[in-house]
């Protein structure tokens, strides 16, 4: 048993005639939209270095998010673990990291990592945090934006093979074969298409962006901080003060004398007539799931991910710091695409990352190895073995692979931005489920709705903070039989949230109800 709160063998399942509390005298009220979470004064804690708070349009970034959140803005010196023991003390639930990209490297990403899982004693994560940088504080003002409803992604675009059916307007470039795609209009997919000879993808990739303005981006073929490349290597776009370039099959060679440097880029731009992504500010989320560095700023404006989060609408982007192969960030796509109607991409990446620590052995869940500044090549997997040698753990692929990606996936934006799929679209969430109150006690009714059975993993992250003096409680039953037998199932659960250890299925009709308690 993973659980970190006792769980409760329900007495209604075990002796004949006792039906669970859902059939008790009081009534359960169902709290409307779940998913939009209003911290409690507190909860949401906003990190900034002494240098940037002492910028005026920078720290109002700040006071924004504190009044917005009723949140606390904490000051750090030279390092972000310097508010380590801050943290400790307030023990926020969500954090916005407001710093400028010169600021920011894998390191800060890496430290950000381990000092929320060091907020309490468990090993798991104990805050969801997001990065707040642009190139400019004009820029970094639109990531903060209010919402007043979740973004709608409705069009997408990306560099790998993706489920069309979630999207009225789609554009992929496919890892079939080189200069292959196949798009989407208005719900209806092409064959895959080969592209004329002659033409460049790349170019291609630049007119649909324009074209369907998407809203969800996935991408996972090659890239480094400073560049994301086509599949099968054929062009590549590279990011310039604050513009994409798109460089040809035949400026590939050329591209590696002025990779990273903005001026050389523009020039060579003019010279060959390059074509160029129109900026736009329209909101995205972009999810690289399979690309090396992407998510590195390294410490520069003109990076991948400071471009595309200051000048091309991206609201949220995860993506790696290290070269990528055993390939977890492809789970942050998988639980924000697959995941009930109110995951955000925050939750799933946040979820990626427990899911990865509980699949260690125990003895490698808390040891560290060292990230360097601007070295490609992450960390190499003899200082791993050496790790797993001396903490006793096996060797295998799995363990060298999660271990190697712990605290190296990005997250940058409002930690508590939405975005979510049309709920109607086909083939769209796995279940239903609804959130309802009865004084300090909560339910979650999942319910099989789909026409199928259906089959997924379910994590839930508490809107409140759960009491974890509590039992929490498992029924199963159907929305038209009142009796719900108890349940036993493994999960893994802190004051903040809960995983099922195994996937959970559910026939049209059917119901899983967890029962829990608030403070």
């Amino acid at each position: 048993m993973k659980s970190l709160i006792p769980l409760c063998f329900c007495l209604a399942g075990l002796i004949p005639g006792i039906v669970s509390p859902l059939n008790a005298a009081e009534k359960w009220t169902e709290i409307p939209d779940p998913g939009k979470i209003v911290p409690a004064a507190g909860e949401y804690a906003i990190l900034i270095s002494k240098k940037t708070a002492s910028l005026p349009e920078w720290k109002k970034i700040a006071e924004t998010l504190k009044k917005r959140y009723a949140g606390n803005i904490i000051v750090w010196n030279e390092n972000v673990l310097d508010v380590e023991a801050e943290l400790k003390k307030k023990a926020p639930r969500y954090i916005a990291v407001v710093a400028r990209p010169e600021e920011l490297d894998r390191v800060v990403v890496a430290d950000l990592h381990r000092m929320t899982r060091r907020i309490d004693p468990d090993f798991y994560g104990d805050a969801i945090f997001g990065i707040i940088t642009a190139r400019s504080p004009e820029a970094a003002k639109r990531l903060v934006e209010e919402q007043k409803k979740p973004l709608l992604l409705e069009r997408g675009l990306s560099t790998t093979n993706c489920d069309l059916e979630r999207f009225k307007r789609h554009f992929f470039v496919t890892d079939w074969g080189p200069d292959e795609y196949i798009e989407t209009k208005n719900g209806a997919s092409s064959d895959k298409t080969k592209l004329p000879e002659g033409e460049e993808i790349v170019e291609l990739f630049a007119k649909k962006f324009a074209e369907i303005n998407p809203q969800y981006l996935l991408s996972a073929s090659h890239a480094t901080e400073f560049n994301l490349e086509m599949p099968f290597s054929r062009g590549l776009i590279t990011p310039a003060k604050g513009k994409f370039y798109c460089l040809r099959n035949k400026d590939m060679r050329s591209f590696s004398r002025i990779i990273a440097r903005p001026d050389e880029i523009i020039a060579y731009g003019k010279k060959e007539k390059l074509m160029t992504i129109k900026a736009t500010h329209d909101p995205k989320i972009w999810i690289a799931a399979g690309n090396c560095l992407f998510g590195d700023v390294l410490r520069s404006p003109d990076s991948v991910a400071a471009t595309l989060l200051s000048d091309y609408g991206v609201r949220q982007l995860v993506g790696y710091t290290v070269p990528t192969w055993y390939g977890v960030g492809w789970d942050v796509h998988g639980n924000f695409f697959n995941g009930h109607q109110d995951v955000s991409v925050g939750q799933a990446w946040f979820f990626t990352n427990q899911r990865s620590l509980e699949k260690l052995p125990p003895e490698l869940r808390e040891p560290e190895f060292p990230l360097s500044v601007g070295d490609m090549r992450g960390v190499d997997t003899g200082t791993l073995q050496e790790i797993m040698i001396k903490s006793k753990a096996p060797i295998t692929h799995d363990n060298l692979g999660r271990l190697y990606d712990r605290d190296v996936i990005a997250f940058y934006g409002d930690p508590l931005f939405r975005a979510a799929f049309d709920q109607n679209a086909r083939n769209c969430q796995p279940w239903h489920y609804t959130l309802e109150k009865r004084g300090k006690a909560r339910r979650i009714v999942i319910t099989g709705t789909q026409g199928k059975e259906r089959r997924s993993e379910f994590r839930f992250w508490f809107p409140e903070v759960c009491d974890t003096d509590k039992k929490i409680k498992f029924f199963r039953g159907t929305a038209k039989n009142k009796k719900h037998n108890a349940e036993s199932p493994e999960f893994t659960a802190t004051k903040n949230f809960l995983m099922l250890s195994e996937m959970l299925t559910l026939a049209p009709g059917e119901r899983f109800v967890i029962e829990y308690y608030v403070k």
